[in-house]
């Protein structure tokens, strides 16, 4: 492969050095309709093993299952046009955080209710005397408004740290 990408640098030249990574993408991967659409949905899946297999089996080893969804996200934003990166939903970190919040299992529900407070009081402490409230209009923002959402960063640690709160607990029920 290595010997063809330089026959592909030789073939278009220093005339088209400009579009030379469209040129290197379309032709070795990635810019087919196909792969493009089928990783799309298995990562709106949570990446699962196969098909039908739940995106977080139980125990599973949350920083090696983030750190594959990040990666398809980073592909994501490479693959895409920079002209079209802010609206490719695929790219964003906010799909990012809302695949976790619609997949992840009951036992991690303490997690994300911690990240969702430290946004919450993150506002309060803004002065949004609204931010702390919670009543259906709080449910809406936190469904529909992305600046109520939970920073990804957050929302990984506090997964990663219950998930080792668990292992530690059924280690020790063992």
């Amino acid at each position: 492969m290595a010997e063809e990408a330089e026959r592909q640098l030789c073939s278009v030249g220093v005339a088209g050095v400009a579009g030379i990574r469209n040129h290197m993408f379309n032709r070795f991967g990635g810019g087919h309709t196909v792969e493009l659409h089928l990783r799309q949905a298995q990562y709106y899946l949570g990446l699962p093993k196969s098909l039908g297999a739940p995106a977080f089996p139980e125990r599973c080893n949350m920083p090696v299952k983030l750190d594959a969804l990040e990666a398809e996200r980073e592909w994501f934003i490479r693959v895409c046009p920079k002209d079209k990166l802010p609206t490719f939903e695929a790219a964003k970190i906010s799909r990012l955080v809302r695949i976790l919040l619609e997949l992840l299992p009951v036992e991690y529900d303490n997690a994300v209710e911690q990240a969702k407070n430290v946004v919450r009081m993150r506002r309060l402490l803004a002065g949004d005397m609204r931010g702390g409230i919670t009543n259906l209009q709080d449910i809406n923002h936190d469904n529909f408004d992305e600046s109520r959402m939970s920073q990804y960063d957050e929302l990984r640690t506090a997964l990663i740290n219950c998930q080792k709160y668990c292992l530690y607990q059924y280690r020790a029920l063992k």
